[in-house]
């Protein structure tokens, strides 16, 4: 494992460098390509209440407008931010004859390292040398890959492979791939699960017959169709909560795979108030979809801390959702996938610096204004 997250940990940090005149060069060169090129544009809009996140993810929010909560003193501000989806459709899968895989998972065809094919787009020029077919492969006669963009924590192996793999329908196995990503344990788990075969490598492995696995969307969002082939794929199925119903999902004491800046959540001011609401805190560095399905009733309002486990949602059928957010890292996809849940409030709470009695009446102000705006809300 410890193999596994070190090389998780270099491509990331190879993710955040800035292209040199010698790499855009392999471009010009042809010693790269993009056969598949989608446009997108950001023509989606997403709403939410609340603290205005301090965060470079949050380019292009704007306030637009507020509201004193009934009862109580508290101002909030309703802020909008837009998403860049795809202009045009995007195939489910494509195929390709005799694709050279990399270890790491970059995808070579007829002497070209192909980005639409590879699990992130290569971002030096070192990469690409060290991922260049020169060594003997494993061969195989047919599989399939996913292509990917950000495919580093358990968050992105839901967005990047299992959302490719809801909306793909049949395709050739051994699913392939790179042994970083397939030696981790929920990726055994939900394989094995879905009854999928699969090869997790650590060494090159030429397909002569691939299938790749295509993203239906850009980044991380998630819409609609997203959840219902989410739902459909393993076999999820919603009921109603019970009216009322509090569940806060707690990150206390687990760490990122990818993202190692401090977070400050206040988890344990944050279950004091969710208990004296008649909520329930829930642990998530233990649960399983299983458990999260098994809380489906008790999920009428969620305050959940930003992370993977707000994922379930798509289990679920929450009315309002208050994530609670540290600037150190913060993402919009939550916000937009509230709105694809069809969940009525979504409420954004910065906890760190603040005392227990203002988180208290923080929440407090979430929940009167959430009924305020849909009184069948609570």
């Amino acid at each position: 494992m410890t193999a596994t997250m070190n090389t998780a940990a270099l491509l990331a940090a190879e993710q955040e460098r800035v292209d040199n005149v010698f790499y855009r060069m392999l471009w010009r060169a042809r010693v790269m390509k993009k056969h598949l090129k989608t446009a997108k544009a950001p023509v989606l809009e997403g709403r939410f209440w609340g603290d205005a996140p301090d965060s470079p993810y949050a380019k292009g929010l704007a306030t637009i407008g507020q509201a004193v909560t009934p009862n109580t003193s508290v101002t909030l501000l309703q802020h909008s931010i837009p998403e860049k989806d795809y202009t045009d459709q995007v195939p489910t899968k494509t195929f390709h004859d005799n694709v050279f895989y990399s270890k790491n998972g970059f995808a070579w065809t007829g002497g070209q390292l192909d980005q639409s094919l590879s699990i992130m787009l290569p971002r030096t020029i070192g990469r690409v040398w060290r991922e260049r077919p020169t060594k003997a492969a494993r061969v195989i006669e047919t599989g399939t890959i996913i292509a990917c963009e950000h495919p580093y924590t358990y968050g992105d192996w839901i967005f990047e492979h299992l959302m490719c793999i809801a909306h793909a329908g049949e395709f050739p196995q051994p699913l392939v791939l790179p042994g970083w990503i397939g030696d981790r344990g929920y990726v055994k788990r939900d394989l094995d699960r879905l009854g999928i075969d699969y090869i997790s490598t650590d060494g090159p492995v030429r397909i002569k017959k691939a299938c790749v696995l295509h993203k239906q969307n850009p980044g991380a969002l998630l819409k609609a169709a997203d959840a219902v082939a989410f739902r459909k794929l393993f076999g999820v199925e919603t009921r109603a909560p019970d009216r009322g119903s509090i569940l806060y999902l707690s990150r206390d004491g687990i760490a990122s795979d990818q993202v190692k800046k401090a977070r400050d959540y206040n988890s344990a001011a944050i279950a004091k108030v969710v208990e004296e609401l008649g909520g329930q805190t829930v642990w998530t560095g233990d649960k399983g979809l299983d458990d999260y399905v098994a809380l489906a009733a008790q999920a009428d309002i969620v305050i959940a801390d930003h992370g993977a486990a707000l994922l379930n949602m798509m289990c679920w059928h929450p009315r309002v959702v208050i994530e609670v957010f540290d600037d150190a890292w913060w993402s919009r996809c939550f916000v937009f996938l509230s709105q694809a849940c069809g969940v009525e409030y979504h409420g954004a709470l910065r906890t760190k610096g603040r005392s227990e009695d203002d988180i208290r009446q923080l929440i407090q102000a979430h929940l009167a204004n959430a009924k305020a705006l849909s009184p069948a809300a609570l």
